[in-house]
């Protein structure tokens, strides 16, 4: 749980709860770790609403430095707080402007730990996706999609917009296995599975050890790499299971087709180097792999039972 003076300080003296990380004191000096913040699409509509409010809080700044005693006194009747804390109380600072070196702190922040991606990026794969299912003509959507749109969709579960979650069109499939020397009986040619691997991280996603990486993807990888005896460099067709926008990036690097990184220039490098590939149609010439682009997940039809690595 995250708290704040003046409850932290009686937390600790009651003994029900203990310090994890004091956060505030490892950020930077005159960081402002609070702000009020709205869409762009809610501030265009309600400009007059946001201009009143700031005009609260610039007169709430006054205030309070005019008035810290009767600041206080309207905080002990809003908090029920006795005498003692209140008098060992530090006010606020209102600032009515954000310096752009404060928001870039907490988004670099947000991109080293994982927990956000580029989003016009991740949009980007949905409409390259549908692209390649309005080439299909059992696809369910085949109405071209623009980046905008896709950032405008309904949201689902942040970052995640209905236009980057996958279709629910589950059917039913078979895959017939026979031995190498029975196949050489067959009119076609036979396909040779070399390796599998199959592993579960979490039934929540909530509970992943990263958002920017699967691990899930990292061990089935790896155990159908050693099983075939080839490494990423050896494939020169691959298809990845893309049902939400940002599976791809899961697949490409978590399966060794390109590095995984943890700091946030390199999350975005990677990223970059993905939707070169994308708008290719295929990887970048180092790995020389051709990157199936069928859209088939996203927009199309697909069977279940894809979460394995053959």
């Amino acid at each position: 749980m995250l708290v704040v003076e003046p409850f932290f300080d009686r937390i600790l003296k009651a003994g029900t709860g203990h310090l994890v990380s004091p956060f505030v004191t490892e950020m930077p000096d005159g960081l402002f770790a609070i702000y009020y913040s709205a869409t762009r699409s809610w501030a265009r509509s309600n400009a007059a609403t946001i201009k009143a409010f700031r005009e609260a809080l610039a007169d709430a700044a006054v205030y309070l430095e005019k008035n810290p005693e009767s600041a206080r006194q309207i905080l002990a009747k809003a908090t029920r707080l006795p005498p003692d804390v209140i008098a060992s109380v530090t006010l606020p600072t209102l600032r009515l402007q954000v310096p752009l070196n404060d928001v870039k702190y907490w988004s670099d922040t947000l991109l080293a730990q994982g927990m956000i991606l580029s989003l016009i990026h991740i949009s980007m794969v949905s409409v390259v996706q549908r692209e390649w299912a309005a080439k299909n003509p059992r696809a369910s959507y085949k109405d071209k999609l623009t980046v905008e749109a896709v950032l405008n969709s309904r949201m689902i579960a942040y970052p995640l917009r209905i236009l980057q979650c996958c279709l629910v069109t589950d059917g039913g499939g078979a895959l017939i296995l026979t031995s190498a020397d029975r196949a050489a009986d067959f009119p076609h040619k036979p396909v040779y599975v070399l390796g599998t691997g199959e592993s579960v991280e979490t039934p929540v996603v909530s509970q992943m050890e990263s958002f920017n990486s699967s691990r899930a993807w990292r061990v089935s990888g790896a155990q159908a790499f050693r099983e075939a005896g080839i490494t990423p460099r050896d494939v020169d067709h691959l298809m990845i299971y893309d049902a939400f926008a940002h599976l791809p990036l899961y697949g490409l690097c978590d399966l060794g087709f390109m590095p995984v990184s943890y700091t946030h220039l390199d999350v975005y490098k990677r990223q970059a180097r993905w939707f070169e590939a994308v708008d290719h149609g295929q990887l970048d010439p180092e790995h020389r792999a051709e990157l199936a682009r069928r859209g088939r997940h996203r927009d199309g039809r697909f069977a279940g039972g894809q979460g394995r690595c053959v």
